[in-house]
């Protein structure tokens, strides 16, 4: 009992930073572990746009983990709401308990429902029976992210893909039909692509249109001439 209230009070007590993906706080990953996670993270957001962080303490009162994981969940913007996003995983993982809980923003709830988180935390505790705290660190990670990429995207996930490939494809079609129109050749289709696929990076959706046409006109006059 002394050991739990000690450990509440020293979680009230300190501010606990974010270190980024991995904050082993409890110091028991080893470096090939952390850098396993950050990988599995990494490849996860790239692809699902979801943030997914693993933090380890040394002990945490069982009744007080959940309240105090939902509180880092939001003071490190794990969800990302700075980007009006709500697609967070947050593993917390005990070392003197051996317990573990996840924490799962909106956006990821569908795929990460209740029974699946719970069938999860098992499955990462059977790992850490076994003594070895990175191997069930790695090994959460990693099923976490084959869940969630198996899974449905978010919604804004999938709104964030469409509003890409729209104007690629638009830019794809003008580079192929203006040469072929106009008689051009491969070096107009070059530099249409180009003129596009940099005005879009820079300046958005009106950039390329811009800039893919100023190609456009400058290689009519160069065909012509």
């Amino acid at each position: 009992m002394t050991l739990a209230l000690g450990s509440a009070t020293a979680l009230n007590e300190k501010n606990y930073p974010y270190l980024g993906v991995v904050s082993d706080f409890a110091h028991v990953l080893t470096p090939s572990a952390q850098d396993k996670i950050e990988r599995q993270a990494e490849s996860l957001k790239r692809i699902t746009s979801v943030n997914l962080c693993v933090a380890t303490f040394y002990s945490i009162n069982t009744l007080e983990v959940a309240s105090y994981g939902e509180e880092l969940y939001h003071r490190w913007d794990i969800g990302q709401a700075d980007k009006k996003l709500d697609h967070g995983v947050l593993v917390v993982i005990t070392w003197a308990e051996q317990n573990v809980k996840l924490f799962v923003g909106g956006g990821v709830a569908p795929v990460l429902n209740e029974k699946a988180r719970e069938s999860l935390e098992f499955s990462i505790i059977g790992e850490l029976s076994r003594g070895n705290f990175s191997d069930a660190a790695v090994f959460g990670a990693t099923a976490i992210t084959q869940l969630i990429m198996n899974g449905p995207l978010p919604e804004n996930r999938r709104l964030e893909i469409f509003e890409w490939l729209f104007p690629l494809s638009v830019l794809f079609l003008f580079t192929v039909l203006a040469p072929l129109a106009f008689s051009g050749d491969y070096i107009m289709a070059y530099s249409i692509a180009l003129g596009g696929i940099f005005g879009y990076v820079f300046f958005g959706f009106l950039g390329m249109i811009v800039l893919a046409g100023i190609s456009f006109l400058i290689n009519m006059l160069r065909v012509r001439g």
